[in-house]
């Protein structure tokens, strides 16, 4: 009985493999082209496209959901977008004659753009206090600055990526601003 059933096995396992060798090989010749575009977008920063590319190669193949060095890619990028999203896109430094009205006003103008999400106004003082945290380890470099020749700033969130040359170019345009820094790979 016991003989009987691995030889039936065996043989639906042979016409499995002779009728269905094709579309297996199709199917895993599919991810692995899906995989390594998935890696030439990786190594060039468009992380958004390897991602949707490493999970299309998965939904192809399920087998590639047990790869440990996919997973960790997967999550890693993940990760990194979701850091993205959470950091402001712009950052604009105010020359150091502004006054806090000019600041405000333009707080306002901007607030009232489409595709801002929010505008974070970074005194002197507060940029300081990020330069002491960041140089935590390194008193001597801390004690070098004084909140006075830090610039005040502004972190720009969008809600809209694709304005984010546009904006910047508006911003720089302004005679408050000194620099305008795009501040993750957009």
């Amino acid at each position: 009985m016991k003989t009987n059933i691995i030889v039936i096995s065996l043989f639906f396992f042979l016409i499995g493999v002779v009728l269905g060798g094709g579309f297996i090989a199709y199917i895993t010749t599919q991810a692995f082209h899906k995989t390594t575009d998935g890696d030439s977008y990786y190594y060039v920063d468009k992380l958004s496209q390897a991602l949707k590319n490493y999970k299309s190669a998965q939904n192809s193949w399920p087998l590639l959901y047990y790869d440990k060095k996919l997973n960790q890619r997967i999550r890693f990028i993940e990760d990194v977008l979701v850091k993205i999203e959470k950091a402001p896109a712009l950052r604009a430094f105010f020359k150091s004659n502004v006054s806090t009205n000019e600041i405000q006003s333009f707080v306002q103008e901007l607030q009232k753009m489409t595709g801002i999400e929010e505008v974070k106004y970074v005194s002197k003082e507060d940029a300081y206090k990020i330069y002491a945290q960041l140089n935590k380890d390194n008193q001597e470099l801390v004690k070098m600055v004084s909140p006075d020749i830090l610039p005040a700033s502004l972190d720009i969130y969008l809600n809209d990526r694709l304005i984010i040359d546009k904006l910047s170019l508006f911003i720089k345009g302004k005679n408050i601003v000194e620099e305008v820094v795009k501040t993750s790979s957009y």
